[in-house]
This record gives C-alpha cells, structure tokens and sequence, in this order.
C-alpha cells in the first residue's frame, strides 16, 4: 500500500492552499498566437546547450505546468507536476538536482510572473521514502483567474511598450541600449508589495510596477532582449542576478540593476567582462562562456552618464564594425568586422581612440585546448597523446563539459596511471607537475608535507589539495581552461560572520564562541556551505537538542532565524496544532527553509541559501 504524504503544511500557512489538484477538464486553453506571443521572452540558450536529455525532461514539466497555469483563466491554487516515474530517492543531492531545473524553468521563462514557493513531495513507495511530485505554489493575488488575466493583461501591455520603442530594423546593441536605458529610467530599486502585502520583487510583476531588486532586473531584461531577437540569459551568484548577453557572437555582461543605482543611471556595468563571478548551479551553466572583452572604457573620473555614452558601431564606407573592447589593455582596443569576412581596413580612428580591426572569421573564441590535454598526457602518463583520446578531451573540455580538475582526476585515476604502481615519493612529485608546474625539489618543505599526509588520508584527498590551489588556477588560466578549483578564503566576510553570529543567537539564544564562530563564518565565505544546512546543523546540534524546547519555543526561533520576526498570530497556532496532530519538527523545519523570507536574508547577508 502507498501512502501519499503531501506537504499540505507549507501550502496551507504559507500559500493557503486546499487540497485541490488541477482538472485538466476545467482549463481554458489560449490560442497559438497567445502562447507564441509569450514564449518569445522564453530564454533556450541553457535547454538547448548546456541540459542532457533527463533535465531536459523535467523542465519541460516545470515549464508546462507553470504555462498552463498563464494562459489559463481559472482559479489555481497551486499546479502539481508527478515525479513518480523517474523513481527518485529522498536524498538531498536528488532534490538538489530537480530544483535546478524548476529555477531554471522559472527564470528562463520571465513571463511566469506569479510563481511562488515550490514544495517537493514525497511519499513511501515499497518501504522507501521517494521523491514523487512537486507542488508549484502560486501568489494568492494571481491564484483567482479574473485576477490573473487582469495582471496578465497589464504586464503585457507594459512588456509592448518596451518592445514597440524599439526599431525593427535597429542592430543587437542598439536594440539593447534602448531597453537598457528604459528600464533605468522607469523603474526603482526595491520592494514591491501586492495589495495581500506579499512581496512580489523576485518576478517581473514588481519590474513592470516599477520597483524590484536584482532578480526582477535581469528576469525582465533577458526576456525583453530575447523577444526583439537578441540572446540573452540570465546569471548569478553571491547574492546577485544579472545577465550576459550575445551581441554578435561575443558574449558580455550587463547589470541593469547597478548601472540604475547610479543617479542618473550610468554604465559602470554595462557590457564589460570583469568583476563577475557566477556561482552553484549558474556557474554550472555559464560556465563555457567567454567573456574577454570590456565594451565601455573605464573611465578614470568615473564619468559614466548617460550624456556621455557613444554608439559601439563605427560606420566607414561600406562596412560596420562594432567595438569590442574599448580598453587599453594587454588585448588592446579591438573593433570586429561585420556581416562580411575580410576587410583591406587594418585600423581606425573613433572618439579620439584608435582600434585593431579584427576580420570576424580571423578572431577564434574557442581555443581547441590540445595543449592542455598534451601536457596531461606527457606530466600524468609519461607519453604522446594518441588522436582519439586526444580529440575526446578537447571536445569535452571545449564544450565545457568537463573542468581542468575534471580531466586532471580522469587521468590519475586511469589504469594506465594506476598499474604504474607509483611511490607515494614519485606520486607526489607528479602531482607537483601537473598541478604546480614545478618539480618537488624546489620546495623540500611542501614536499615533506604532502608525504606526510598520505600517511593520514588518501590519495584522492591530496589531489583535492593539489587542485584547490592557487598554482593550480593559474596552470589553467594559461591554457583558457576553467580549472574546477574551489580557492578558500583565509579570513571570512563580515557578512558570514554577521549571518553565523545571527544563527548562534537566534537558534541557541547565546554569543558565539570564537573557535565555532571562525569554523561557520569561513565555511559561508567559501560557500562549503549554505544557509540553511548551517541552519540545519544548528537546529539538529546537540546543544540545541539538548535545551529541550517545547513545540511553541521551538517554532519561535525558526521564525526567528529564517524570517527574522516574531511569528504573526495565525501562522503561529496554525504551526503549533500540526506539530500537535503528528507532524514532525523536521517536516516543519523543511517548510521554513524554502520560506522567501530566508532567501531574502540569505542575499543580504551575500550567502548561498
């Protein structure tokens, strides 16, 4: 027998949910044209380039659910997506993995404005606990369909006006000033709040309403440069979302969301290639993208308003070229060539500077990366590469389907290297050249070190060492190769320790111990670890445990800790009688660590959630 367990608290406290699921019999389908008209603010660079086969399949039941709820115009609570034929386990790596494709579905499909909070479903399928289902909460301003065709109708109407004052016959980067520039001219950083009091600032709703924060930028911006015709996905880590964007075959990065928090609006980070760093699931998948070139130069006195902006197009005779990198440095000031291959013009001169004029088919993005796998090959193997092994890694670190670390662990775990039977003395020492690019005898102390430690762990932990380090970056770096490396901080952010010290006062109700302090502060500023699992190991500590807190206690301080409030009156009680009727603390404590209020107080506090 099985026994469907729903999370029908989450939905019943903080989405207010019955149990109701969709009747596909009472849902008004849209026309062709409408869904059309809608998909084109829908992003496919990720579903198309970067997705296998099976995240394939699970963002196409996101998708589909959260479009059939769009075009619909009847009442939803919440829409349902089943799991159950993927016969999932209950592990936090497999709810990792499905979440991913739900952010993704959701925020590269802008038009979803009325998402809410999402709860995985499990159920005990042949004596497991498996992951069966997701319910796909939805805003209670937007669940009436008379409601949602009325927001539907509205954002629609404020979308065209951002797409009709733009020419159609306007190049990409013309196209994306203009929504640049209207996007910093009609909309505010902040809060936006719906008439229920939610905040609706992590979807385009609060964009058009003209008021949101980092997400509802860079959700807003992708969509409108897809829909007149320009690629554009969206990114972020850190705390942060912005996007890059594809203007003719080279990929840079915009932040609409800093460049409006100029007064006026400038473009500090408009079109440039620096200071970004991506991070979880969206450095997974941006991660093949370059971005070597900066379109706007630094200007030293910080002069980046809008009167003093000039085109990225230069127009000589009969031919176009559009700027690449407007900086003076070690690449220098590049103009590319376009819609034809080969120009006589070899220089030119533009608003006082002077640009190297590359042919569009001379200038190589992608490097093929033989030099890198060679010197695996030759440091690892102690051999020539053969052609179809070599080929196999090139293409795969090309594709950016593999990292440096990823091919360095493949070759030192191979039999050819394994049958060698090496020394843990001539063990190291290979490790040094491949990793370090140097030999072992230039650094006796180092050597002795690593020695030592395989005495205490194993093998694979010293490669780990090996790879998380500086040298290694920089080994890679020289090749173009993302090295997969996790570079630790030395010292932790103000920001962690602020969100360390927090969890020890709100959850254990005391100051922080300086030894605990240093190990969680460093362990968020490396992002070893998020929010909530040092919430987790807070909640579920011994210490915790043992100060042997009664029901109203306890749901006290995850209020406090994941919402930052004292509790309102009927969440509250509400709480209180599940936990009474058989609900278990860790069901709850799940509920409240997908809550919107931890996630805000995670991005202010510039952790991974």
């Amino acid at each position: 027998m099985r026994k469907m367990r729903v999370l029908s608290a989450l939905l019943a406290v903080l989405c207010f949910v019955v149990t109701v699921f969709l009747s596909p019999d009472k849902v008004v389908y849209a026309s062709s044209d409408e869904k059309d008209y809608w998909r084109g603010y829908s992003s496919r660079y990720y579903y198309n380039n970067v997705l296998d086969d099976t995240q394939r399949s699970l963002y196409d039941l996101f998708d589909s659910a959260y479009e059939e709820v769009l075009l619909s115009d009847d009442y939803f609570e919440y829409a349902y997506v089943d799991l159950s034929s993927y016969k999932f386990d209950s592990s936090e790596e497999t709810l990792y993995y499905v979440n991913d494709m739900l952010i993704l579905a959701i925020h590269c499909n802008p038009q979803y404005f009325f998402w809410w909070i999402p709860a995985p479903v499990y159920e005990d399928v042949d004596g497991e606990r498996c992951l069966v289902g997701y319910i796909l909460g939805i805003i209670p301003d937007f669940r009436n369909g008379a409601d949602r065709a009325k927001a539907r109708e509205e954002v629609k109407a404020v979308l065209d006006s951002y797409i009709n004052a733009v020419p159609e016959n306007a190049l990409p980067e013309e196209k994306e000033k203009i929504i640049h520039d209207l996007m910093c001219e009609r909309i505010t950083y902040g809060d936006f709040f719906l008439p229920s009091g939610m905040s609706s600032t992590q979807s385009i709703y609060g964009a058009v309403k003209g008021t949101t924060v980092c997400q509802g930028y860079a959700d807003l911006f992708q969509g409108l440069m897809n829909k007149v015709g320009v690629e554009c996905i969206m990114t972020g880590g850190h705390g942060h979302a912005w996007d890059l964007i594809n203007l003719h075959g080279y990929w840079f990065i915009v932040d609409v969301t800093a460049d409006d928090c100029f007064n006026p609006y400038g473009y500090v980070c408009y079109n440039g290639g620096k200071g970004y760093e991506a991070e979880g699931l969206f450095a997974t998948m941006s991660s093949h993208i370059p971005l070597p070139y900066d379109n706007l130069d630094d200007d030293p006195l910080g002069n980046y308003s809008y009167t003093n902006y000039s085109s990225r197009y230069i127009h000589k005779d009969s031919d176009t070229f559009f700027v690449l990198n407007d900086l003076d440095d070690d690449k220098g000031r590049l103009a590319v060539l376009l819609d034809k291959d080969h120009s006589d013009v070899k220089w030119i001169a533009y608003n006082g500077k002077t640009y190297k004029v590359i042919n569009f088919k001379e200038l190589e993005q992608k490097s093929d990366f033989s030099e890198f796998v060679e010197r695996l090959y030759v440091v690892a193997l102690g051999r020539d590469s053969e052609k179809e092994g070599k080929e196999f890694w090139c293409e795969h670190v090309g594709n950016g389907d593999l990292t440096g670390a990823d091919c360095a662990r493949e070759f030192l775990n191979s039999k050819e290297f394994t049958d060698k039977e090496l020394s843990d003395e001539e063990f190291v020492k290979i490790l040094y050249r491949v990793f370090f690019n140097r030999e072992a005898i230039d650094d006796l102390e180092g050597y002795e070190f690593w020695l030592n430690s395989l005495e205490t762990v194993d093998k694979k932990t010293v490669v780990d060492g090996f790879i998380n380090s500086k040298e290694w970056e920089e080994v890679c770096s020289s090749f173009g190769v993302r090295s997969g490396a996790r570079l630790k901080q030395t010292s932790a952010s103000n920001d962690a320790i602020a969100f360390a010290t927090r969890l020890y006062t709100e959850c254990l109700g005391r100051g922080p111990e300086n030894e605990g302090l240093e190990f969680w502060s460093l362990g968020l500023s490396n992002h070893e670890l998020t929010g909530s699992q040092a919430a987790r190991e807070f909640f579920y500590s011994k210490e915790f445990i043992g100060l042997g807190l009664d029901d109203k206690e306890y749901v006290k301080r995850l209020y406090k800790t994941f919402m930052g409030r004292e509790p309102e009156e009927e969440g509250f009680s509400f709480w209180i009688n599940e936990l009474s009727n058989g609900l278990t603390r860790d069901e709850v404590f799940e509920y409240f660590c997908v809550c919107p209020e931890f996630t805000q107080i995670c991005e202010k506090y510039s952790i991974t959630r």
